[in-house]
C-alpha cells in the first residue's frame, strides 16, 4: 500500500547503580509513499548517490573550475550545488549509459562547499550533510567535497 513501517526502540539497560533503565520508544513510524514507487524498487534494490573520484580533484587550487568525473546511475542527473555562491550555483550533466560521468564545476575566490546529488524516474539522492568524506577506497559515496580556491595574486 506503499507505506514503510519500522518498530520503536527498546528499553535501557539499568544504570551502574542499580538505577531503572529507560522504557524506549516501543512506538511504530509510519511513512506513507501515495501511488506506487516510479522505479521498480525490490528488497535486493539499493539506491545510491554518485560516487565523485576525489582522488583526482585539487582540493587547494588557483584555478577557476574544478573537472568532476565520477561513476552514477546511467542516464540519472548529475547536479552539483556550490554553496558558496550566493544564489547557490548550479551545474548538471547526465550518467552516460557506462554509469561514468564527467563535467565541470565553476569555482569561486575562498571554500567551495558542494554537494553532488544524482536524480531519475522520481528519486533522489543527495550528499550527506555535516561530514566532509565517506570514502570507498578512493571515492567519495554521496559527501560534501570542499575545494579552496586561492587565486594567484598578479
Amino acid at each position: 500500500d506503499g507505506a514503510l513501517q519500522a518498530r520503536g526502540g527498546e528499553g535501557g539497560a539499568a544504570g551502574a547503580s542499580g538505577a531503572a533503565g529507560g522504557a524506549g520508544g516501543g512506538g511504530r513510524v509510519r511513512i506513507d509513499a501515495p501511488g506506487t514507487l516510479p522505479l521498480d524498487v525490490d528488497a535486493a534494490t539499493v539506491w545510491h548517490g554518485p560516487a565523485v573520484d576525489v582522488a583526482a580533484l585539487d582540493l587547494v587550487t588557483p584555478g577557476a573550475e574544478a573537472p568532476m568525473n565520477g561513476r552514477g546511475e546511467p542516464g540519472a542527473t548529475i547536479r552539483v550545488a556550490n554553496f558558496l555562491a550566493r544564489p547557490t550555483q548550479f551545474t548538471e550533466t547526465t550518467v552516460s549509459p557506462d554509469g561514468t560521468f564527467a563535467l565541470v564545476v565553476p569555482l569561486l575566490p575562498g571554500l567551495n562547499d558542494l554537494e553532488v546529488s544524482q536524480s531519475a524516474g522520481g528519486l533522489s539522492a543527495r550528499s550527506f550533510t555535516g561530514t566532509m568524506y565517506e570514502l570507498v577506497g578512493r571515492a567519495v559515496v554521496g559527501a560534501r567535497i570542499y575545494i579552496v580556491r586561492v587565486p594567484e595574486v598578479e
